[in-house]
């Protein structure tokens, strides 16, 4: 019994360790450039990055809040584990509540705009080469991306083949393992019209690629799958998921070329 009670404490004791050092990150600035003191933009708020953290928002302002992708894109942080990034925390955002048979509702207010050009370059990494990506989870364990808009550098048409340029990068050197990509609009802007469309939404390539499950959108058994199904507008492929042996890929519940009122077709090819 005293062996039992020495293991439950150590156990305990490991538990509040790990629990304490978790943490919230709150990027409260779309100003890329801006590291004053009391402010956290998103680079920052990657930096600061260690296993079990959450980035949430708190941007002031009512509507929808772009944040531009920086000179030479985001830091490529590397083989992280507990990730969550929850762009519904932002005030203002709220997810979908209807059924994939109706209008998809979602508020969207957090936009991750590549409008200008500028990835986070993956040139080197194990799949890519001379490619880039907005958001890269390069050998992330265990991730969920949710509530978040991705804008990319075409206006409009169709995206061109040799482009290279992604929303969200996974794979590399490491596997990225049990991601859960939810509740997102890629392509379209906040006004249900402008689309700025990538090359391709969500890739994984690499040495490792894929381990374990890769969800995009609704979660087998989701509790709440109404809020969960993601928007995709526009790209010369959607999405180009490369796996492994014990890759497991569940794509459900989302809308692809078709606008959020369920209604309309995104006109792929340009033409009339």
């Amino acid at each position: 019994m005293k062996k039992l009670l020495q293991y439950a404490i150590v156990t305990s004791v490991l538990i509040l360790v790990a629990s304490s050092q978790a943490k919230i990150i709150v990027v409260n600035t779309v100003d890329n450039a801006n590291f004053n003191s009391g402010v956290t933009n998103l680079v920052t708020a990657i930096n600061l990055l260690t296993n079990a953290d959450t980035i949430s928002f708190n941007i002031s302002g009512s509507g929808a809040h772009y944040i531009v992708t920086p000179v030479g894109g985001y830091p490529l942080v590397i083989n992280l584990s507990n990730i969550t990034i929850n762009g519904y925390s932002q005030p203002g955002s709220s997810p979908n509540t209807h059924t994939i048979l109706s209008a998809n509702n979602a508020n969207i207010t957090v936009f991750l705009v590549s409008r200008n050009g500028e990835l986070t370059d993956l040139t080197g990494i194990s799949g890519y080469d001379k490619e880039g990506a907005v958001l890269p989870i390069l050998g992330w364990t265990n991730v969920d991306i949710g509530g978040l808009g991705f804008l990319g550098i075409n206006p409009g048409g169709i995206a061109n083949d040799g482009d290279n340029m992604y929303a969200i990068a996974m794979g590399g050197n490491t596997p990225s393992q049990n991601v859960h990509i939810d509740g997102c609009r890629f392509g379209l802007d906040a006004d249900n019209t402008s689309v700025y469309q990538f090359q391709k939404n969500i890739v994984s390539y690499g040495a490792n690629i894929v381990g374990g499950y890769c969800d995009i959108g609704v979660s087998p058994g989701s509790a709440n799958p109404r809020a969960q199904f993601n928007v995709f507008i526009g790209g010369y492929i959607c999405t180009d998921l490369e796996g492994g042996a014990n890759s497991i890929f569940h794509v459900s519940g989302n809308f692809y070329d078709v606008y959020p009122d369920g209604l309309h077709d995104f006109n792929i090819d340009g033409n009339t």
